[in-house]
């Protein structure tokens, strides 16, 4: 919650991509971010493939983040 979400809300979660109303998956919630965790899209697009964000890749320690967080289950806490 307090590593995590600061970095979706920044690059994710903004007007206009994956936010309700978007017809993107939305990922202003944890649901939303746990489901694409658990089926893979978040580590394959951001990590692997590093095409999302559009605006560009995160930043190597944000990456380590997610990454981590990832292979640690990927709670809400």
């Amino acid at each position: 919650t307090q590593v995590i979400q600061p970095i979706i809300n920044t690059n994710c979660a903004i007007s206009g991509c994956h936010v309700p109303g978007t017809g993107r998956k939305d990922l202003s919630t944890y649901s939303g971010v746990k489901d694409i965790v658990d089926d893979g899209r978040l580590e394959e697009r951001v990590i692997i493939q590093g095409d999302m964000p559009p605006s560009g890749p995160l930043s190597r320690c944000e990456i380590s983040l997610i990454e981590t967080w990832i292979k640690n289950g990927a709670t809400a806490q």
